[in-house]
């Protein structure tokens, strides 16, 4: 499970997936025990307040429940979700403590994807 109760590659609430190819392919699960792997597609799905994930570098991570506890602020949380940015840079800003509470909520590991998106669907490919 995936973080608020949803599997990788499960169809998002209210949306269909943002390309075909990712949706049936993109994300697989790894060896057991191992976080799965997701494409930056899945990711894109969780962009907003009830549920949210960050990027930095090929790490994955779900904020969703932790938005109204982040000492920045909610907003600096919302304005990266979904993988708008790799949060990578921010990861290294943090203390130590904060660095070992990002561990806490890794979900998933970044996968390539290998489907083009199609003209009206977006779909970022890193």
């Amino acid at each position: 499970e995936l973080g608020a109760g949803r599997r990788a590659g499960s169809e998002p609430v209210g949306g269909p997936a943002a390309c075909d190819l990712c949706r049936l392919f993109g994300t697989t699960r790894g060896v057991a025990g191992a976080l799965p792997r997701v494409t930056m597609c899945e990711v894109r799905r969780h962009d907003h307040e009830g549920d949210l994930w960050l990027v930095a570098r090929s790490a994955v991570y779900d904020v969703t429940h932790y938005l109204d506890d982040h000492p920045g602020g909610r907003r600096s949380l919302l304005r990266r979700g979904g993988g708008q940015r790799d949060c990578a840079e921010d990861l290294a800003f943090h203390s130590k403590k904060g660095q070992r509470t990002w561990d806490r909520f890794q979900v998933a590991h970044l996968a390539p994807c290998d489907a083009p998106p199609k003209a009206h669907e977006p779909c970022a490919i890193l």
